[in-house]
């Protein structure tokens, strides 16, 4: 429900400088988000029945036109995302071993091996500054990559573009993708509030519509912490959304502020950024 408002391989993931990734200055308000909500094809209640909608519910449509998020439960299947953790715990800690360098790739990849359980080898992690903002540990995920062929990441991302298509359904976007992996250290002081794009109607080239945030954490328990919290426009107040397995959170990432809560246990979640 929802709420309002593919064969194991040896790959490797291309390093990526994300050091400045969603550290936007914050752009939130109700004039951000009527900006923002003019890329939308589909109005507020609009019948949405007829558009076909793969991953996302009706409900959820209606609350990301009205509201400029949503939450979708059940959006990931269950065993590829309870298995992601641990692979992307063994992949980074072979990196760090390694040295933490991109030049390290190919004696990460050997390492990994293909060990039950460890099925995203050489997976080459940035570690995103400054320290202050956000405690994650962040790889990119490129399509063209063996990464988004292989288990379980390859079940994962389909999910995303069957979610794309249905954004495509909804409003008028350029297309580009950016995927990446985040994984949270228990004891980690979260991401601090911003926002992931500027407020924009459509008109500017290259920046990010949409924020798609899944998560892998199995077993997740009042007081584990790591909630994305929220700031719609139209709510007046903060929304605390805790980080279950299989649960994918969507809103607009213009006019959106938002922060990662500190968590008490390791925290793994899948984001897409439309343009």
């Amino acid at each position: 429900g929802s709420s309002c408002p593919p064969a194991p391989t040896r790959v490797c993931i291309m390093l990526a400088n994300l050091a400045d990734d969603g550290a936007m200055e914050e752009d939130g308000g109700l004039e951000a988000f009527q900006l923002c909500s003019n890329i939308f094809a589909v109005r507020a209640g609009a019948a949405l029945s007829f558009l076909g909608l793969a991953r996302l519910s009706e409900r959820g449509a209606e609350s990301l036109l009205r509201h400029g998020f949503c939450i979708e439960d059940g959006f990931l299947p269950a065993p590829a995302a309870a298995a992601l953790p641990s692979a992307a715990r063994t992949s980074l800690e072979l990196w760090q071993a390694a040295g933490g360098e991109a030049s390290a790739a190919s004696s990460v990849a050997e390492a990994c091996g293909g060990a039950a359980g460890d099925d995203i080898p050489g997976l080459r992690w940035s570690v995103p500054v400054p320290r202050s903002a956000r405690g994650d540990f962040v790889a990119t995920i490129l399509e063209e990559d063996g990464a988004a062929r292989a288990e379980p990441l390859r079940t994962l991302l389909e999910a995303f573009r069957e979610l794309l298509n249905d954004l495509n359904t909804l409003a008028v976007l350029e297309g580009a993708v950016e995927m990446q992996l985040a994984w949270y250290p228990a004891g980690s002081e979260g991401y601090r509030r911003h926002t992931d794009g500027k407020p924009d109607d459509g008109s500017r080239r290259g920046q990010r519509r949409f924020s798609a945030v899944a998560y892998c954490n199995a077993g997740w328990r009042p007081g584990d912490g790591g909630e994305l919290r929220l700031w719609p426009p139209h709510l007046g107040r903060s929304v605390d959304i805790e980080p279950v397995a299989g649960r994918m959170v969507l809103f607009l990432s213009g006019c959106i502020p938002h922060e990662v809560l500190a968590n008490a246990r390791e925290r793994v979640a899948l984001t897409m950024w439309v343009r």
